[in-house]
């Protein structure tokens, strides 16, 4: 098998063979080489240890010297080296409490959660799978390396990654792997919520996302406000618009959950959350049964995020609204009013007409956009103007 390594990685591995140590592109780039996949980056493992591989490069940063991770800095970037290891207890559910050098390579692949993540390859010696990865890779299984059960004891983090894997490759968890990682599920609550929030979102994000919905029915993200989904048919939520802050509302909303509580327990970002809500909202709301009330939620929900959630309506509530769909799609081409700044007339315009700044100036604006949401044509300075005169007129000779 021969794969083909960028010069930047292939110089990397150069230099450490020929200062007598092994040195081999391992892990997820391997993996996604293999798929045909460009890898986001290169993780080299080697025999040399960390002192070793920094005297060897001029430019290094001791990135993580306790699990024998240096960065070797490239024009291309920084590729992580970390010297073959094996690891002690864990102690908190995430990392082991130590790390002891190897001197082997295989005794490194060893130690990783599942064999399409446990391939190493170097030119000079070509593909080292010594526990199936590339069959299993072939048969679009994911499987815990060794046993499952103690894979999952170790790190209860890896039981996100096996249902985040099966979302993002389409591939299937194998029958004692999945059965561990249910089993070990609770110990997620252990783990911290930044990391729980970037698994979950990166299984949301993916092409099969209903593969995550075992681990839900199994409670082990009820921690989080996540419960069983009510969901009959998951392969629907795979058909979601792929943008996170939808999927999550959409999941939250088959959950029975509320988007701000679960972002909080999970520490999402501010950004993400309000998005989440908003759609939560509108899913929860019965759809807008006019023109005018359509716009009147976009205020709500901006009308670029309407398509998605008229899908998503249509999927989660087997809910049809071609006359609704259509709607939205000629307000946009029109490019019809639905907030103030789109008005024809400012405030400006009103006090030059006489009236007060403030409360007053803003319930004539409230009013102007109200008609002009009715009557999209009216938005003209000139017909603005006179709507507002002629509610003076009317007021003073009331």
């Amino acid at each position: 098998m021969i794969i083909s390594l960028p010069p930047h990685v292939c110089a990397c591995i150069e230099t450490l063979e020929q200062a007598g140590y092994e040195a081999w592109a391992v892990g997820g780039c391997v993996r996604d080489l293999l798929r045909g996949v460009n890898p986001h980056d290169y993780d080299l493992t080697t025999s040399a240890l960390p002192a070793d591989t920094m005297r060897l490069f001029p430019h290094v940063v001791p990135t993580g010297l306790t699990y024998g991770t240096v960065s070797v800095i490239t024009p291309q970037g920084p590729l992580e080296v970390t010297t073959f290891r094996t690891e002690t207890a864990y102690l908190d559910f995430r990392r082991p409490s130590g790390v002891i050098f190897a001197s082997r390579l295989r005794d490194d692949l060893s130690r990783r959660d599942f064999t399409v993540n446990a391939m190493a390859y170097t030119p000079a010696k070509g593909l080292c799978d010594s526990f199936g990865g590339e069959a299993d890779l072939k048969a679009r299984v994911i499987r815990a390396v060794g046993e499952p059960a103690l894979r999952f004891q170790e790190d209860a983090l890896r039981v996100l990654r096996a249902f985040r894997f099966a979302s993002q490759l389409d591939f299937v968890i194998e029958e004692d792997t999945i059965t561990a990682a249910l089993s070990w599920g609770k110990n997620l609550s252990k783990i911290s919520a930044e990391r729980v929030a970037a698994e979950l979102v990166k299984a949301l994000m993916g092409n099969r996302p209903s593969r995550l919905f075992p681990l839900l029915k199994s409670g082990a993200l009820a921690f989080c406000g996540l419960m069983p989904p009510n969901i009959t048919s998951s392969e629907t939520f795979d058909r979601l618009p792929l943008v996170d802050s939808l999927r999550l509302a959409s999941l939250c909303f088959l959950c029975s959950a509320q988007v701000r509580p679960v972002c909080a327990a999970l520490k999402m970002s501010n950004a993400l959350q309000k998005a989440a809500a908003a759609y939560q909202r509108q899913l929860a709301e019965p759809a807008p049964r006019t023109r005018s009330e359509l716009k009147q939620r976009f205020s709500e929900l901006p009308p670029e995020c309407w398509g998605g959630l008229l899908q998503a309506r249509a999927l989660l509530l087997g809910e049809e609204n071609k006359m609704l769909r259509e709607q939205w799609k000629d307000i946009l081409a029109k490019r019809e009013p639905w907030r103030l700044s789109q008005l024809a007339v400012n405030g400006n315009d009103l006090r030059a007409l006489g009236i007060l700044p403030g409360r007053e100036t803003g319930n004539a604006l409230q009013m102007l956009l109200q008609a002009v949401m009715e009557h999209p044509e009216w938005n003209t300075k000139e017909k603005l103007l006179e709507i507002v005169s002629k509610r003076m007129d009317h007021q003073a000779g009331g």
